[in-house]
C-alpha cells in the first residue's frame, strides 16, 4: 500500500503489480500537476519475512513532467499497521493524542472583556468541535479518552473565565433544561460515532466492505462469544466485557458494544436467510438451548462424515408462513450415517432436529429467515393490495400529479425513543395511507416527494 493522490491507498498482491499501479497513478496525477509527498508515504507489507526498511517506488520527474524518465523514491516499509490521513488505522491512542493537540492549540480571541458563555459555546462548536468530529467518525476514541478530552475543554473554558473554582466538566455539557451550559460533549459524540460507524460497516453500500464486516462479526460471534450475538440484549454474552480482545476486534466496535450495553440497545441481524437455506454450521446450532443437544463428540463424528452444515442432514418444509415451517431430517440420513461412528446416535440427531424451531433460531422473529428480496416483494404486494381497498378520495382525473408525504412524531427524535410514522400517497386512480406505529424505534423517514406522472 502506498499513499498517493490525496491520501488514497493502493492495494496489490505482489510488488511488481504494485509498482505498475503506482507508476500509473503517478502519470495520471502528473497530468494535473500533482506530486506525491513521498516523505509521508508508507508501504505496508504483509506475510513477507525479512522485509527491508525501505523499498523503491517509481515516480515521474518533477522537473520534467512530460518526460518518460522514471525516478525511484525510497518509501518506508511497515509491517504492523496501516495509515490513512496521517493516522494509524485502529489506533485510538494515537487519535487521542492528535485530538488532544487540537484542543491544546485552540485559543479564544483576546478582547477587553470576557465573552459570554453563549458566545463561547458557539466558538467551541464551530471552531473546535467541527475539527474533532471528522476524526471521531474515522477513528472513535476509547470512552475514557473521550471523557479526558471533555475535561480538557472544560479546563480551557475555566481558565478563560474568571471563575474562582473549576466547575464539573459534566455540568458543561448538560442540556439547558437540566441546568447545564449546553456545550457539545465529545464523550457523547464519540459514543454516537462508534455506534453509527458499526451500523454503517454492517450495512455498507459497497458489497465487498459489507462482506468483510460480516466476516468480522461472524468471527466475534462464533469464535469469541460462543455463537451468541454480542449485540443482542437477550444474548447471554451481551453484558460480557470484550475490551481485552482489542487485538482481535476493531476498537471502534468494542466502544460501540459498551455504549449499547449502557443504553440496553440491540442490533439485530435482519437477514437470517442462511437458516432456511441450511447454510449454517451444526456447531453453531448446538449452542441454542434445546431439550436434546448433541455432544461435541457427536458433532465431530458428523464432521468426519462430511456433515458440517444443516443442509447436509435436514431441510425445511416449504410454507408461506414462517412459523409453520418445520425442520425435517433427510429421508436417506440413516443410509448416509450407516458406516460412520455417528450412526448409533441417530435417534439423538433426529430428536435434536425436531426440537429446532424457526422461532427459536431467529430469536422470536421467524420472518427474518425469509430473504430480504422476497420480503420486499411481499411488502410491495401487501401495500398494493391494501391500496385497492382504500376508500380515500382520489386526485381529480385531470391532475397530472402523483403525491406522497410522510410525518414522524416526535421529530427530531433520538435513537432510543419510540416514534410513529404516518405516510400517504395520492394519484388520479388511487389513494392510500398507512402507519408504522408498531415499529417502535425502527420507524423512520427517508424522503418525501411530489413529482409529475409520466
Amino acid at each position: 500500500m502506498v499513499e498517493a493522490m490525496d491520501d488514497s491507498t493502493i492495494f496489490a498482491t505482489s510488488l511488481p503489480f504494485l509498482t505498475h499501479l503506482v507508476l500509473s497513478a503517478e502519470c495520471f496525477q502528473a497530468t494535473y500537476g500533482w506530486l506525491t509527498s513521498w516523505q509521508k508515504s508508507l508501504l505496508l507489507v504483509c506475510n513477507v519475512p525479512h522485509t527491508p526498511p525501505f523499498i523503491a517506488m517509481p515516480s515521474v520527474d518533477p522537473d520534467n513532467l512530460g518526460s518518460s524518465h522514471v525516478q525511484m523514491q525510497d518509501v518506508a516499509v511497515v509491517t504492523d499497521h496501516m495509515e490513512f490521513l496521517r493516522m494509524a488505522t485502529n489506533d485510538p491512542h494515537e487519535q487521542f493524542c492528535h485530538i488532544q493537540d487540537i484542543v491544546d492549540s485552540f485559543t479564544f480571541p483576546v478582547l477587553y472583556h470576557c465573552l459570554p458563555l453563549t458566545l463561547l459555546c458557539r466558538l467551541v462548536t464551530q471552531c473546535l468541535i467541527s475539527k474533532i468530529c471528522p476524526h471521531l467518525a474515522y477513528q472513535p476514541l476509547l470512552r475514557s479518552d473521550a471523557i479526558a478530552i471533555d475535561m480538557a475543554i472544560a479546563c480551557k473554558i475555566h481558565s478563560y473565565l474568571p471563575f474562582p473554582f473549576p466547575f464539573n466538566s459534566t455540568l458543561l455539557s448538560l442540556p439547558l433544561h437540566l441546568h447545564g451550559f449546553d456545550f457539545p460533549s465529545i464523550a457523547r459524540l464519540n459514543d454516537s460515532a462508534a455506534v453509527t460507524g458499526l451500523v454503517h460497516d454492517l450495512n455498507h453500500h459497497i458489497p465487498l466492505f459489507q462482506h468483510m464486516a460480516s466476516i468480522t462479526l461472524a468471527d466475534w460471534t462464533c469464535s469469541l462469544a460462543h455463537c451468541h450475538s454480542p449485540f443482542n440484549s437477550h444474548s447471554p454474552l451481551f453484558h460480557h466485557n470484550f475490551s481485552h480482545l482489542s487485538h482481535k476486534l476493531p476498537h471502534s466496535w468494542i466502544v460501540a458494544h459498551t455504549v449499547m450495553q449502557d443504553l440496553n440497545m440491540s442490533l439485530h441481524d435482519t437477514d437470517i436467510s442462511y437458516i432456511l437455506s441450511g447454510q449454517v454450521a451444526l456447531q453453531h446450532l448446538a449452542q441454542f438451548p434445546c431439550p436434546t443437544l448433541p455432544s461435541p463428540h457427536l458433532l465431530r463424528s458428523l464432521a468426519q462424515a462430511g456433515m458440517t452444515h444443516l443442509c447436509h442432514i435436514a431441510t425445511w418444509s416449504t410454507s408461506n408462513i414462517p412459523t409453520n415451517t418445520i425442520l425435517q431430517p433427510h429421508p436417506d440420513l440413516p443410509a448416509l450415517l450407516r458406516f460412520t461412528s455417528a450412526f448409533p446416535h441417530l435417534s439423538i440427531i433426529t430428536s435434536w432436529l425436531s426440537s429446532l424451531s424457526l422461532p427459536l433460531l431467529t430469536y422470536g422473529h421467524p420472518s427474518l429467515a425469509i430473504p430480504p428480496a422476497t420480503r420486499q416483494q411481499h411488502a410491495e404486494h401487501d401495500l398494493l393490495l391494501t391500496s385497492t381497498h382504500c376508500t380515500l378520495p382520489h386526485l381529480p382525473p385531470t391532475s397530472l400529479l402523483i403525491a406522497s408525504d410522510a410525518s414522524m412524531v416526535p421529530s427530531p427524535t433520538s435513537v432510543d425513543s419510540f416514534r410513529s410514522v404516518t405516510f400517504a400517497t395520492a394519484s388520479p386512480t388511487t389513494s392510500f395511507q398507512g402507519s408504522l406505529a408498531n415499529y417502535g424505534r425502527s420507524a423512520t423517514i427517508l424522503d418525501t416527494v411530489v413529482y409529475p406522472r409520466l
